[in-house]
């Protein structure tokens, strides 16, 4: 386990991610401990932006640190709410049971995290154009 306190008390306090508001085609977000630790949720959005912007039909992503809240744009043809719900949930579920067992500082670098966002959303990413 890492040793920094704070981080550990922020592991301790995560939950799901839970929808604040949704129009057919855009989803907001609200991702708890983002408000709370912003300089950390800016160092780790750009991978889980760049990973989550890889998910069939999601068209754009952008994070507030102010609000905690991930605004995602996506086409209804190709996904739906409730499956990018799920891919997201999955995912923090996963990246939290990661960050836990981190016991190095390698292991939590963005690097580290985007690939283990790939994995757990590998079969449901967009093939590469």
């Amino acid at each position: 386990m890492l040793n920094n306190p704070l981080f550990c008390l922020w592991l301790s306090c995560v939950k799901k991610i839970r929808p604040v508001h949704s129009l057919p085609g855009r989803l907001r977000v609200q991702i708890y401990g983002v408000r709370q630790y912003p300089d950390l949720a800016k160092e780790y959005m750009q991978p889980l932006q760049d990973e989550i912007l890889r998910l069939p039909g999601v068209q754009s992503v952008s994070l507030n640190v102010l609000t905690g809240n991930l605004l995602l744009t996506y086409d209804v043809r190709a996904t739906s709410e409730q499956i990018i719900l799920e891919r997201l949930n999955e995912a923090w579920a996963s990246l939290m049971e990661y960050f836990r067992k981190a016991d190095r500082p390698e292991m939590v670098a963005p690097g580290a995290i985007a690939d283990r966002l790939n994995r757990v959303w590998r079969n449901c990413l967009k093939q590469p154009e």
